[in-house]
């Protein structure tokens, strides 16, 4: 009589869960995950698109900086608010389309950033985050590490130019000290 019970009453909730609209908000049928997009990645998206655009018009030369709204919104978070849309930027499976695409505009981010000059420290604790908490991802995935050698070069020439800065300042420093 049990048994009986159970398998009338799951087809009824199915049928009252589907009238009512009542599915799950996460789960897409067919489609995989869906997750709604935190306003960072609307903003990083939108300006990733624009760049994209402004590359596909041979415009590469140009000075534009695309990503100035982002910038500003990362500057109105928390650290810890920061390090929460970074970990939940994807699910931390290998499968997860989404994420490697957001893993990758945000890559695109640091590239731009570090190409730019601009927003060092910024870039440095966003990389930090981001091959802690997505390492094997970036790992697994070639379209990702694709990403990772010009990321890299950038990184290494904003760094010298710093050091190159940071030596100039020293050596003032030392000179200014000594004379008496």
């Amino acid at each position: 009589d049990d048994e009986e019970e159970e398998e009338e009453t799951a087809p009824q909730s199915e049928a009252i869960n589907e009238g009512m609209g009542m599915g799950s908000r996460i789960l897409k049928s067919g489609a995989g995950l869906a997750r709604p997009r935190s306003k960072l990645f609307q903003l990083l998206e939108h300006a990733h698109a624009e760049a994209q655009a402004a590359r596909a018009q041979n415009e590469a030369g140009s000075s534009n900086y695309y990503y100035g709204a982002v910038v500003a919104h990362l500057a109105t978070l928390s650290p810890s608010a920061v390090d929460f849309e970074i970990r939940n930027m994807t699910l931390g499976t290998i499968e997860d389309e989404d994420g490697a695409h957001l893993l990758s505009v945000a890559l695109d981010w640091v590239l731009a950033e570090l190409q730019a000059r601009t927003n060092f420290e910024l870039c440095q604790a966003i990389l930090s985050r981001v091959l802690a908490l997505h390492s094997e991802l970036l790992v697994a995935r070639p379209e990702l590490q694709a990403r990772l050698a010009p990321l890299q070069k950038a990184q290494d020439a904003a760094w010298k130019g710093l050091r190159g800065l940071f030596q100039h300042s020293l050596c003032l420093l030392s000179f200014f000290a000594h004379q008496q």
